[in-house]
């Protein structure tokens, strides 16, 4: 049986449903929440939003997750060429708040708030 591909990307192109937006916002507000529960995340400049498929809409209806990114702009990441070093790009001054502190706050303040442990934070 051949499968009808129009109709299968008509049905995911569909927005979410009631019931699945309002999962993905009861989501994205309990995020919210547990960072602005969070003393030490109050004092990180940090914005919750989301991102991906989820923001964009262009998620598949009742196949995909929820992208929340917790942003601080205390802190940063890079990874760099092999071969190369910080001094190479003009980055000279190491953040003071370390991105595995952060994500550490990350994983506690969910921990604390939603009372279960947080162990895939990226």
């Amino acid at each position: 049986m051949a499968r009808d591909w129009e109709s299968s990307f008509s049905y995911w192109a569909q927005p979410p449903g009631k019931t699945e937006q309002d999962k993905c916002d009861n989501a994205e507000r309990a995020i919210r929440k547990a960072v602005e529960a969070s003393e030490i995340l109050q004092e990180r400049d940090v914005t919750v939003f989301p991102q991906g498929s989820y923001r964009n809409r262009t998620n598949i209806r009742t196949e995909s997750d929820v992208d929340i990114a917790i942003r601080s702009r205390a802190t940063f990441f890079f990874e760099l060429p092999d071969g190369m070093e910080a001094k190479d790009f003009g980055i000279v001054t190491p953040a003071s708040y370390s991105y595995d502190q952060y994500k550490n706050d990350v994983s506690q303040a969910l921990s604390d708030y939603l009372g279960i442990r947080c162990q895939h934070i990226v």
